[in-house]
């Protein structure tokens, strides 16, 4: 055994031999073959080369040199073409934060029957809603020019800068029909209706003509909590905290996503590109085995959206794809129960959403089970936390469930037959 193999048990070591081929006595050799291979991209910055660094990318791949290095040269190339993910890419960065205190991932402490790291992910808690709040802010006054935005007429346009959220501009403008939201995003302006539905999208945006600048209270009115990218990065950032540790690199992870409670309105912001990147993080280019991905709960558009994202997958990906529906008893063929929270028919207690953040944030974590105004933007506008003033009462988080007793099985109801599927992998 090499210093490369400290800490890992006799049963792993030999577990490592027979499924991932790695052999102690040519370990060194297998990490400088790899390393041998970086000259042949210059256009890709290496960023770590150390042996530890390179030994997981060979165990991801079995110990095939070649494929090894390409999944190396992957994982630096998806952060140089993604630089704005990788900004601030740590746990306190105010966008993961949110992820992160929300269970985006949630991390079970307890190991599968193969020693797997448990990673849980509860669909409907994403995009909760911020309640109203009231902030006296710099309120503009202007024109959109018609041709510009594909109307008959110029509009006038009155909005109110409100803050800076993860580089992203959130304002208010109010037409002759009533309020809508733009988000500036660089120089392209997206108008959503009071309902956060899209209305208009227009690239390339000038500067519009300023013809009047006043301060005033603005009501600011409910936006997404979580960002789907600031989920992803939350989910990166936990795997390259969790992958250091050797044991998970041989053993892998399997991933529990429940969808109980997941709206047709959620699914309709996931689309291809947005799926297209976290696939491309996620299998592509992660030195992560991931020994299943099981969905539970899930409701028909789920379905449709895999169609979408099937493409871009891998076969060995699609084979270890399972739907569950409400059917946990299949589930508990390959995870047993002793493992699971009760919210999956496991014996153990219910999930504590907290748990992986308390681990990752350690004294900087605070409990935000209810969202204030103050907590969400306290990291970006510091400067404008005085003129704050909360006027909605904080709405607490909604937590997607699967109804299940502990110990005790979901059972299907007969009309919901045609939308649950025992171990269906899907290929």
């Amino acid at each position: 055994m090499t210093h490369l193999q400290a800490g890992l048990s006799p049963e792993t070591i030999e577990k490592a031999r027979l499924e991932l081929n790695e052999n102690p006595d040519i370990l060194h050799q297998d990490i400088q073959q790899v390393r041998d291979m970086i000259i042949t991209r210059p256009d890709i910055g290496f960023l770590r080369t150390d042996d530890a660094f390179i030994l997981r990318f060979l165990r991801a791949r079995k110990f095939h040199q070649t494929e090894a290095f390409r999944l190396l040269a992957q994982y630096f190339q998806y952060r140089q073409l993604n630089l704005d993910m990788f900004k601030n890419f740590k746990a306190d960065d105010p966008g993961i934060k949110r992820a992160l205190t929300d269970g985006f991932p949630g991390v079970l402490e307890n190991r599968d029957h193969c020693g797997r790291k448990i990673l849980l992910l509860f669909a409907a808690n994403w995009d909760q809603n911020v309640p109203s709040v009231t902030a006296r802010v710099h309120k503009l006054t202007f024109q959109l020019n018609a041709d510009e935005i594909g109307c008959d007429v110029d509009i006038p346009v009155s909005i109110a800068f409100y803050t800076e959220i993860s580089g992203f501009f959130t304002l208010i403008a109010e037409f002759a029909s009533g309020k809508i939201v733009i988000v500036m995003i660089s120089s392209d302006i997206l108008l959503a209706d009071s309902q956060g539905l899209p209305c208009i999208v227009h690239g390339s945006y000038e500067r519009p003509f300023l013809t009047k600048s006043e301060e005033e209270a603005v009501k600011i009115r409910s936006c997404s909590r979580n960002s789907f990218i600031d989920i992803l990065r939350a989910i990166l950032l936990s795997l390259e905290v969790l992958i250091e540790d050797q044991e998970l690199q041989i053993n892998g992870f399997i991933l529990i996503i429940d969808w109980s409670n997941f709206s047709f309105k959620q699914a309709s912001k996931l689309t291809p590109s947005i799926l297209k990147l976290a696939i491309e993080g996620l299998q592509d280019s992660f030195p992560a085995r991931f020994g299943g991905v099981h969905f539970v709960n899930q409701p028909w558009y789920i379905h449709a959206l895999y169609t979408l994202i099937k493409p871009f997958l891998k076969d060995k990906t699609r084979k270890r794809i399972f739907l569950h529906g409400n059917n946990l008893n299949s589930l508990h063929q390959l995870i047993h129960p002793e493992c699971l929270p009760s919210e999956f028919g496991g014996t153990l207690p219910p999930y504590d959403m907290g748990t992986w953040a308390r681990t990752l944030l350690g004294p900087d974590y605070s409990d935000e089970n209810e969202y204030t105004h103050t907590s969400y933007n306290a990291m970006h506008v510091k400067h404008a936390s005085s003129n704050l003033e909360r006027e909605a009462s904080p709405k607490p988080m909604k937590r997607s469930q699967s109804v299940v007793e502990a110990g005790t099985l979901k059972h299907e109801d007969q009309g919901e037959s045609e939308n649950t599927q025992p171990l269906l992998a899907l290929d």
